[in-house]
């Protein structure tokens, strides 16, 4: 965190690291957003109609939010999706082009992101989907009819439900892969600064800790299933309906 003294607050230390975060398009406006806690909820989980409309509030016509497995294949589905979207105005948003060169240091280190820096990560991302957004909305003056399509592994809770509470309305949908699916594909795949989760996760002081902040967390809220063993096609025209 730089040079740090005199036992500095936990507020202290979230403010700075929500300043130095680098997703693109948010240093200039921000707005802060407010973090909500993750609330452990019994499982509520069903396939749901991605046609439905987003809230009246909202100035987009729908958000579809495609998560799951690091390497289960979520931006490769949105990229196709779009191809069923020429007709619409449509935004399309992968959320790892806000993750910092710090933290993409740190996986393959196999150092895991905090909940304090995780909670700030996610802030920022919700403050870069608001303003694309609206710069969208101004370039082609299409509030209320832009479909938004947002590409994330959202592997934890929290990071979840910091993204539901910013964006109320929208539709999630799980690329369901097995873990040996996804690692297989991240094996296969080039350029990308995640490589899997470590054998031993160690902390930033170099010891061993628990693994399991690496691991996809259950789902408890409404979503729709994008199963893992039907195409990339099939997938991408759930989505655009």
């Amino acid at each position: 965190l730089g040079y740090i003294y005199c036992s500095p607050s936990l507020d202290d230390i979230s403010a700075f690291l929500i300043n130095n975060l680098s997703c693109p398009s948010t240093r200039c406006q921000r707005s802060r957003i407010p973090m909500k806690t993750a609330q452990n909820n019994e499982n509520d989980v069903s396939d749901q109609d991605l046609t439905t409309n987003s809230s009246e509030n909202a100035n987009y016509a729908r958000m579809v939010v495609i998560f799951g497995r690091p390497g289960a294949g979520k931006t490769t589905i949105a990229n196709r999706a779009t191809s069923y979207l020429q007709d619409k105005c449509y935004l399309e948003l992968d959320l790892d082009v806000c993750v910092p060169q710090w933290m993409r240091d740190n996986f393959g280190k196999g150092i895991y992101p905090t909940l304090q820096q995780r909670n700030a990560f996610a802030e920022e991302a919700c403050i870069y989907v608001k303003n694309e957004v609206d710069r969208k909305n101004s370039q082609d003056y299409s509030e209320g009819k832009l479909i938004v399509l947002v590409s994330f592994s959202f592997v934890n809770t929290d990071l979840r439900e910091i993204f539901r509470q910013a964006f109320p309305d929208a539709q999630w949908a799980l690329v369901d892969t097995t873990n040996s699916e996804a690692d297989q594909r991240i094996r296969h795949r080039e350029g990308h600064f995640y490589t899997g989760a470590p054998a031993a996760a160690v902390n930033e002081k170099g010891n061993d800790r628990d693994n399991s902040e690496w691991e996809f967390a259950s789902v408890s809220f409404e979503h729709t299933i994008l199963p893992g063993t039907d195409s990339v096609e099939e997938n991408a025209k759930r989505v655009s309906r």
